[in-house]
């Protein structure tokens, strides 16, 4: 029973708390804003783009919060040391439990969205996708703009991409092609030295 009581013994300074909830939260905004980035792109389907980059892993993150919130109650009462042995102990098994629930929500959202983007006629370009968990995948309208010699300049050719999107114009395959060509050929002369 002694136990359940006991306070931590290691508080931390109200600053060094402070600095921490504020990352915690910091963080917790700027995922959300991501997601809100997310749902704008996924909304641009609707309008037929030739290219959208999804990153499929943003919004089951969104399951984390509570987590992060958990981590950011504990920090406080750390602060104010009225932190328990009991209350850490609980506060780390909903931190450790929360992980498995993002990764079910994760495998479920991945098949789901990439399942409709296929669904809308969009498929993947490996070309311009990244290959970690968290990069985005780069989903083509049509297999033509998936362009294989256009990977070493893909985040021009991306950003050319959305530049035509802002802009309103409808993007064509040949366009494509043509500017994929005239920035390999800037990328051969800058680096193709030999």
């Amino acid at each position: 029973m002694k136990d359940a009581i006991e306070v931590c013994s290691k508080p931390i300074s109200p600053l060094q708390g402070g600095v921490f909830v504020t990352l915690l939260l910091g963080g917790v905004f700027a995922l959300v804003m991501t997601a809100l980035n997310e749902f704008a792109m996924l909304e641009r389907i609707k309008e037929g783009v030739a290219l959208v980059k999804v990153r499929n892993v943003v919004l089951p993150l969104l399951s984390m919060i509570p987590a992060f919130l958990v981590l950011a109650w504990g920090i406080v009462h750390q602060v104010k040391q009225t932190m328990t042995v009991e209350k850490q102990k609980k506060g780390l098994v909903f931190i450790g439990s929360s992980f498995p629930i993002f990764l079910l929500v994760w495998l479920i959202y991945n098949t789901q969205v990439m399942g409709w983007l296929e669904s809308q006629g969009y498929s993947q370009c490996t070309w311009y996708s990244g290959a970690s968990m968290g990069a985005a995948k780069v989903m083509v309208s049509k297999r033509e703009f998936c362009i294989k010699e256009g990977y070493q300049v893909r985040i021009d050719l991306l950003d050319w991409f959305e530049a035509q999107h802002q802009s309103g114009q409808k993007t064509t395959v040949k366009q494509a092609r043509n500017k994929q060509s005239e920035l390999l050929a800037k990328h051969k002369a800058r680096f193709d030295l030999l």
